[in-house]
């Protein structure tokens, strides 16, 4: 989780990086609002109800970032992990990855109603050290009310001062559909745990 969540952060770091330098001042100020559809899959295998498959699916669309209101491009990041729950022993597979899509592909409803992705992306196997495809063919519906939250942070240095604050709107959803590996659809069954969200991100940085 710690590897994807790294390829994510890079991912929507490089929107950043194409800003014009004159937003990178002493004072600078970065804003990223956009909708969220995460589900999460677990499946007992048909022949070993020890070994189980684990998936984690999250989308990221309609993006904007400040300054200059820049639209970000879809962004989808996927680990699937294969294991076996009865024993300690090293996963069967360990996988992630992440790809930018196109609206058609993925899209997510603003008003939080429904969601979906139609993909097929390229995942590391950290395990055999390969690259494999799986395909989604996923939808999210709202199913619940939506809940409000905000949390902030600061850091603060001799020279350098961050202050982060997130606000988010979140709707608990129903996720079901395929994803394909090697021929065998791993999410037979509705997500466990599903959500629809809209995140704005704020970030102030002040150094001297």
């Amino acid at each position: 989780m710690k590897r994807l969540f790294a390829l994510v952060m890079l991912a929507l770091t490089v929107v950043t990086m194409g800003l014009p330098s004159a937003t990178r001042a002493a004072s600078e100020v970065y804003r990223f609002r956009g909708q969220i559809a995460d589900a999460s899959f677990l499946t007992p295998d048909a022949m070993d109800p020890c070994i189980v498959t684990d998936v984690w699916v999250r989308g990221f669309s309609g993006g904007t970032v400040q300054p200059g209101h820049t639209q970000t491009p879809g962004l989808v990041a996927v680990q699937l992990t294969r294991y076996n729950r009865c024993q300690e022993a090293p996963s069967l597979i360990s996988a992630d990855g992440i790809a930018w899509l196109s609206e058609e592909a993925l899209h997510i409803d603003r008003q939080l109603n429904t969601a979906f992705v139609r993909a097929t992306i390229d995942l590391y196997d950290v395990v055999s050290d390969t690259t494999f495809p799986v395909a989604l063919d996923l939808t999210w519906t709202g199913s619940g009310d939506t809940i409000r939250g905000r949390n902030w942070t600061h850091a603060r240095q001799t020279n350098f001062l961050s202050i982060t604050s997130m606000a988010e709107t979140i709707r608990i959803s129903e996720a079901h559909g395929t994803v394909m590996l090697r021929g065998d659809n791993v999410t037979p069954a509705p997500a466990w745990d599903a959500k629809l969200a809209t995140r704005t991100t704020s970030e102030l940085t002040v150094s001297r």
